[in-house]
């Protein structure tokens, strides 16, 4: 059985709320086997960039891998772990202002890193308003035309 699922002890007769193309149920022993076959023959090529895992410290799940939850030998350019509070969903529905400036200064370090730098506070100012209670950026703008 997928490794995954033995966390789990997942019965494998028991249905899914995953759908087949007729819209029934697949089993977990179905979704074991799919997954198998995807982790036995899916190889991830390299990556020409850097990379940012945004990581929270309540995922349990994933730490069988290294601290790159599996990301660090992806990128040519290396991989900077950012931590996180919250968990995987909690850090995106609760803890989003801390996340969004953070996110906010990984690309601010990245832009003032180009030589063909785009004004980030320009950005803010038109697209992405602080939040009152931390001043983080509420939202990320990438550089491009403004609309």
């Amino acid at each position: 059985m997928w490794p995954f699922l033995k966390r789990f002890r997942m019965n494998p007769d028991d249905l899914t709320a995953v759908l087949d193309e007729e819209g029934m149920p697949l089993s977990w022993g179905i979704l074991d086997r799919a997954y198998t076959k995807i982790l036995e023959s899916y190889r991830p090529r390299l990556l020409e960039s850097r990379g940012v895992l945004f990581r929270t410290d309540g995922n349990t799940v994933l730490r069988g891998f290294d601290d790159s939850q599996g990301w660090n030998n992806l990128f040519t350019r290396g991989l900077e772990i950012v931590p996180v509070i919250g968990d995987h969903v909690s850090m995106v529905r609760q803890h989003h202002p801390m996340l969004a400036r953070q996110i906010s200064e990984v690309l601010q370090r990245h832009w003032s890193n180009q030589a063909d730098k785009v004004s980030l506070d320009a950005h803010e100012r038109r697209r992405a308003p602080r939040t009152p209670q931390t001043g983080a950026i509420a939202s990320v703008v990438l550089p491009g035309p403004m609309t």
